[in-house]
């Protein structure tokens, strides 16, 4: 049974260790998305998800419709494996994938280790092992033993030595074992999920803060050509037209004209930035809407406060940001040729542990009930299913909190034997149409059990 979701709405997305890839998967089975994507019919993910929603045929057209009438939380757990395989392998058998995904864990594995070795020196903290090794890196035992063993090192050869032992084992290993279900997994691997669809971006949404972070980008690139002319690249960066890689941000032919072009007012706007303004300086009241649009879209002023974004130490150079760009003719040719407008997945990760699906577009509606069911007791799927998801979740929050190296295999038991018996309890309560006591006293019950398995593992520490 479909849910249904508005626009810049949040679904709830699993969390069993698999959630950025449940949330891609509840991304993926968005109509916006899926009415862009095109893959041909022995793609590899249509092949074997075909298989995993035990579709009798094999083409991308059944496939799409197959998502989109899937119950969401047997999709996620019919795709989310498949989706964390395609990742792994993505950077794997991919070598500037594999060295970029490298570099990048290497950084924050150094960061991570800072931050065990200032915990682990901090008699006070209340954390049961002293120790914190990220959520990325906590169920890898082997990095936790290498941190640990590293930590009686002397200060400034240990983190050198972390950083050789990733680039020539710990890596390797790690990304085998992110091969299992169930392991935490973040941006970098979803990326490659981006890479290997080729035609969805990926954007990571900050609720709380109104921030997007687009972590992978399938608009299309600027071609090589005008690469190569020399500062024009780092002007379109500068006129947020590309992003860093070189690749399209999402814009409006009028909006890419507007940012070529020299801003409105622009004798105003030079006089100006001939006074030298500081960072935080407010912007002179006389300057226009479209005016003030056009010096944030370059990253000159703040607009909500009205303050200017940096010290202009060198008005020439921010002079250039504010006329027209020489080759403008030659970009928009460039951009009415290659930009390609593609799918948007946006997740939340708003702290940092747990992966939503932030909805771009109404899903569809459940279908009709016909005649013959009319006699099954009313409910709305959208409300049940969102209720289980929230159960599975506070099981998961509830038990998550007394991890640590003793218990996480008992609390992996108890969460695993929790999902299974919710997931039950929705099925049975929509098979056998049972009344709604029935589904929220099964429900009780199951987290009265999760509270009970919490006090018997506090109980065994004590």
């Amino acid at each position: 049974m479909q849910s249904q979701a508005q626009p810049g709405s949040i679904e709830t997305a699993v969390g069993n260790g698999d959630c950025a890839f449940n949330a891609f998967a509840l991304g993926f089975g968005d109509p916006a998305v899926l009415a862009k994507v095109q893959l041909a019919d022995d793609n590899y993910f249509v092949v074997q998800a075909s298989r995993a929603l035990a579709l009798r045929t094999t083409t991308w057209s059944e496939l799409k419709t197959a998502i989109l009438r899937s119950d969401r939380l047997q999709l996620q757990l019919a795709l989310a494996p498949l989706l964390r395989q395609i990742a792994i392998q993505t950077i794997i058998n991919d070598r500037l994938e594999k060295q970029k995904h490298l570099t990048l864990t290497k950084i924050a594995l150094a960061v991570e280790f800072k931050n065990y070795i200032r915990l682990k020196n901090d008699a006070t903290h209340p954390n049961i092992n002293n120790e914190s090794v990220g959520d990325i890196f906590f169920p890898h035992q082997f990095i936790k033993n290498k941190f640990a063993k590293l930590h009686a090192k002397p200060a400034r050869t240990n983190v050198t030595l972390l950083q050789n032992w990733w680039n020539t084992e710990g890596h390797d290993k790690f990304l085998h074992e992110m091969e299992s279900n169930g392991v935490n997994a973040g941006d970098l691997e979803l990326a490659a999920l981006g890479r290997f669809f080729g035609s969805v971006n990926l954007n990571v949404r900050s609720i709380a803060r109104n921030i997007n972070t687009q972590i992978y980008h399938a608009d299309g690139h600027i071609p090589q050509a005008l690469q190569n002319i020399r500062g024009l690249d780092r002007a379109l960066v500068d006129r947020n037209v590309i992003y860093q890689d070189t690749s399209w941000k999402k814009l409006t032919r009028t909006e890419l004209t507007a940012r070529l072009s020299a801003v409105p007012q622009q004798r105003e706007v030079c006089d100006i930035i001939k006074t030298l303004p500081r960072k935080r300086d407010p912007v002179p009241a006389q300057l226009g809407a479209e005016t003030l649009d056009q010096l944030y879209a370059r990253g000159i002023i703040d607009k909500t406060k009205k303050v200017f974004a940096l010290n202009i130490n060198v008005p020439a150079v921010v002079l250039q940001r504010v006329g027209e760009i020489a080759q403008k003719d030659l970009v928009i040719h460039a951009w009415e040729n290659t930009y390609k407008e593609a799918a948007t997945i946006s997740l939340q990760n708003e702290n940092a542990v747990h992966w939503n699906t932030v909805h771009v577009a109404v899903l569809p509606n459940p279908p009709k009930a016909t005649a013959t069911a009319k006699k099954a007791v009313p409910y709305q799927a959208t409300e049940y299913e969102k209720e289980i998801n929230k159960a599975a979740n506070k099981v998961f929050d509830l038990l998550n909190r007394e991890r640590s190296p003793t218990t996480e295999q008992e609390i992996k038991k108890h969460f695993e034997k929790a999902y299974d018996d919710l997931s039950n309890v929705l099925q049975e309560f929509q098979a056998k149409r049972r009344d709604i006591g029935f589904f929220k006293q099964a429900k009780e019950n199951i987290l009265q059990e999760a509270e009970q398995n919490v006090s018997k593992i506090r109980s065994k520490r004590k």
